[in-house]
């Protein structure tokens, strides 16, 4: 069960893997497959089921994030809300 909870974190990401087994032959694993245990075992295979060829996966724009740090009493801080 922790495995699939640290694949989930991990491949959260990867939408497509393509993956060359030992035969030589390529397969190509995505989330939306029947199998999704195959896909979440390759996410984490470290090449242990096949060397991994290509990965494609979901990116999000570019984005900057502002950090304020400051200090208040604490029965200032116990009844704030974000809202």
């Amino acid at each position: 069960m922790y495995i699939l909870h640290a694949c989930d974190d991990v491949c959260i990401e990867v939408l497509e893997l393509c993956l060359m087994l030992g035969d030589g032959k390529t397969i190509t694993l995505t989330c939306n497959d029947d199998d999704k245990d195959l896909f979440q075992a390759a996410c984490l295979s470290l090449g242990a089921l096949g060397i991994i060829v290509s990965v494609k996966l979901q990116c999000e724009p570019a984005f900057r994030l502002q950090q304020v740090l400051y200090s208040a009493p604490l029965k200032d801080v116990r009844n704030y809300s974000l809202s």
